[in-house]
C-alpha cells in the first residue's frame, strides 16, 4: 500500500493486475480527510468528522500531520499557537518530558493522547479502507511519503503511528522523490543529455520545491526546497481577515472570537479561495454566522 499523509488529506493506492489503482474509501472517493472526531462513545474519521466538527469541535482533531515529532517549546510551534487566526480548535499541551499532547473531551472525561496515538489511529482507519478496497485481503507492508525536510525525530513518530495501526513499513520516501518517481517511471527518456525538471507542490500548509535530473533508467533529485509554514491555509487565513473585517463594519460581529463561527467562515473562505481562482469576483454567503445573523457579500480577486 503506498499512503500519500497529508496535513489536510490522505490518499492511498496500491499496486495490481500491471498498474497503479488509487483506493476508494466509503464515500467512492479517492481522497479521505485527515480528520478524526471523538463522540459517542466512538471515533469517526474522514468525511463523517469534518461533517460534524462544527458541533463538535472541542473534540475533533484535524492536521495532526503538524504535531508529529514536536517539541512544545519549538518556537514555530508556539508561533502557530499564537497566530491571530486560531488553527486548532482543541486544546494542545504539553507533557512532562516537553512533547506536544492532544486533549479531547470523551466519554465525560478528557482524553490526553500523544500525536502517534492519533496518527495511529487514522492509519488504523485507513488499513480498514484499503482492505475493504481489497475485498478483505489483509494489508501490512506499506510506503508513505514525508516531506524532505522532516528531521529523524517527526520520521520515528510516524514509523510509531504506522506500527500502532499493524503497518510494516518498508520505506518512508521523501515527498519530492515519489512525484519525480512517478514523473519519469513511465515517461520515454534520453540516453544522453539529461533533462533537469522542477517539480512545485503546495499543501495545505507546507510548499516543496525539488530539481529532479532525468536520464533512461536513470532519476537523481539534484536539490530541494522548502517552507513548512507556508501553504493553502495561509491564503485562507488572509480572507477570512478580509471577510471577518468586512463582517465587523456591516454587521457588528466578531466570528474570529467563536469557536463555531471560525469554523464557518474558514470553510466559506476555502470555497471563495477556489471560486477566485477561476473568476475575477464572486459572493459568499454563511447561514446563521453567529447570533442568529445570516451574513452575504462579495469579494474581487483584486482584493485576494
Amino acid at each position: 500500500l503506498g499512503i500519500d499523509f497529508g496535513t489536510s488529506t490522505c490518499v492511498m493506492s496500491v499496486a495490481r493486475k500491471g498498474t497503479v489503482e488509487v483506493v476508494l474509501n466509503e464515500q467512492s472517493s479517492r481522497i479521505t480527510p485527515s480528520c478524526i472526531s471523538y463522540a459517542s462513545n466512538q471515533r469517526i474519521f474522514g468525511d463523517d468528522a469534518l461533517a460534524i466538527q462544527i458541533r463538535n469541535n472541542r473534540s475533533t482533531v484535524d492536521q495532526m500531520k503538524r504535531f508529529l515529532g514536536r517539541k512544545w517549546a519549538d518556537p514555530e510551534f508556539q508561533n502557530e499557537l499564537k497566530s491571530s487566526i486560531p488553527h486548532y480548535l482543541f486544546e494542545v499541551g504539553s507533557t512532562e518530558s516537553g512533547d506536544v499532547s492532544i486533549s479531547v473531551p470523551y466519554n465525560d472525561e478528557t482524553l490526553v493522547m500523544s500525536p502517534d496515538q492519533v496518527v495511529g489511529a487514522l492509519f488504523g482507519r485507513l488499513k480498514t479502507i484499503a482492505e475493504k478496497f481489497l475485498d478483505g485481503q489483509r494489508v501490512s507492508d506499506c510506503v508513505i511519503s514525508v516531506p524532505s525536510f522532516w528531521c529523524e525525530t517527526q520520521r520515528h513518530a510516524l514509523l510509531s503511528a504506522a506500527n500502532i495501526a499493524g503497518f510494516n513499513v518498508l520505506r518512508l520516501m521523501n515527498e519530492t522523490t515519489a512525484v519525480a518517481l512517478n514523473y519519469g517511471l513511465l515517461r520515454p527518456l534520453p540516453k544522453e543529455n539529461p533533462i533537469n525538471v522542477v517539480f512545485f507542490d503546495m499543501g495545505h500548509s507546507t510548499t516543496n520545491v525539488g530539481v529532479a535530473s532525468f536520464l533512461e533508467g536513470k532519476t537523481s533529485v539534484l536539490g530541494t526546497a522548502c517552507n513548512p509554514n507556508l501553504g493553502g491555509r495561509d491564503f485562507t487565513n488572509v480572507l477570512m481577515q478580509l471577510l471577518n473585517t468586512d463582517i465587523q463594519k456591516r454587521y457588528r460581529l466578531s466570528p474570529l472570537e467563536n469557536r463555531k463561527a471560525t469554523l464557518k467562515l474558514r470553510r466559506a473562505c476555502e470555497k471563495v479561495k477556489k471560486v477566485l481562482s477561476a473568476n475575477s469576483e464572486t459572493t459568499y454567503s454563511i447561514e446563521c454566522l453567529m447570533e442568529d445573523t445570516d451574513v452575504t457579500g462579495h469579494v474581487t480577486r483584486e482584493q485576494f
